[in-house]
């Protein structure tokens, strides 16, 4: 799953209050629209866009480690279905199935139901053949999830009340 770069863990619209014409250290003569930023160590500011500012990268990562959040977040459960379902019939030549007693597991849905369990499957290529169990885990457990719709939706759901407010006092 492909990284997202800035996941704001303070919503842009709320920098927006602060949001003005600044000049940066690289360009003191160009005026930009960004906030004032002061670090521990500086005695004097320097302008940021807000896009710059209050991120981190992979904030909204989901390690495998974690999937118990899976629970409620049907989207992250949907994207590690996926990717074991890639993991063990796509990438894998010739395919893998896994094997949990009598039930076989090879489709997503039934990825989905027994995913809790995936420590206790055996695994199989479709030859009839037992496959590496600990390299198969081994992959399905460095799987991640970036579930970068969060930072997006909370901003947009933020921006939308805080219009309301400002129509309800404008009127």
């Amino acid at each position: 799953m492909g990284t997202t770069k800035k996941q704001h863990y303070v919503p842009r619209v709320y920098l927006k209050a602060w949001e003005t014409s600044v000049t940066t250290d690289q360009e003191p003569n160009k005026q930009i629209q960004g906030v004032y930023r002061l670090d521990h160590d500086e005695k004097r500011g320097h302008g940021t866009p807000i896009t710059a500012v209050l991120w981190e990268s992979r904030l909204y990562t989901v390690d495998f480690a974690h999937s118990y959040i899976t629970q409620s977040c049907p989207k992250i459960l949907a994207d590690f279905v996926e990717q074991i379902y890639e993991i063990l019939r796509i990438k894998r030549t010739p395919p893998v199935y896994g094997k949990l007693g009598y039930s076989v597991i090879k489709t997503k849905s039934s990825i989905r139901k027994h995913l809790s369990e995936i420590d206790q499957w055996d695994f199989f290529y479709d030859t009839g053949d037992r496959a590496r169990k600990n390299a198969i885990l081994n992959d399905i457990h460095a799987m991640n999830s970036d579930e970068s719709g969060i930072d997006g939706k909370s901003e947009r759901h933020i921006s939308m009340k805080q219009q309301r407010i400002c129509l309800r006092f404008s009127l």
